[in-house]
């Protein structure tokens, strides 16, 4: 990761229990809001559970697939000069709410400080049955 770029884009994580405008940020692995002084941004999008040879991993499995997208989403921002401390907001798709603690367990592995700004959404389904949630983002790259 390039450290001239963190000066380029200084974004600001409001820290656990400080006012971001509406309610303090309640969890430590993401933020309630990410500002964003600069650009360029890179988008990505449909990170899922499947390793190097398209194999869905472990199904049944959220953490499992949870580790193996948030991976594949770190191999994506590094192959563009960026890396999970550049995402400014993620969305993560689950076809299950039941999966929150799961999904919540592993992005704390990948997010030990102040995460991005992040959404949940339960979803009807995704393009494989077996596939148990899809995660989007927004970078800062320079």
């Amino acid at each position: 990761m390039n450290k001239d770029r963190k000066t380029m884009n200084p974004r600001k994580h409001p820290q656990k229990g400080e006012e971001v405008g509406i309610a303090p940020t309640s969890q430590p692995y993401f933020s309630a809001a990410v500002r964003v002084d600069a650009g360029p941004l890179l988008f990505v999008t449909g990170m899922v559970g499947r390793d190097a040879k398209r194999n869905i991993v472990t199904p049944g499995d959220v953490r499992a697939q949870t580790r193996q997208a948030l991976t594949n989403l770190r191999s994506v921002l590094q192959a563009n000069d960026a890396d999970l401390d550049d995402l400014a907001s993620i969305t993560v798709y689950c076809v299950d709410f039941r999966h929150f603690e799961g999904i919540a367990e592993v992005r704390r592995e990948f997010f030990q400080g102040n995460g991005p700004a992040s959404c949940m959404v339960q979803v009807s389904g995704l393009a494989h049955p077996d596939l148990l949630l899809e995660i989007s983002c927004i970078a800062v790259v320079g």
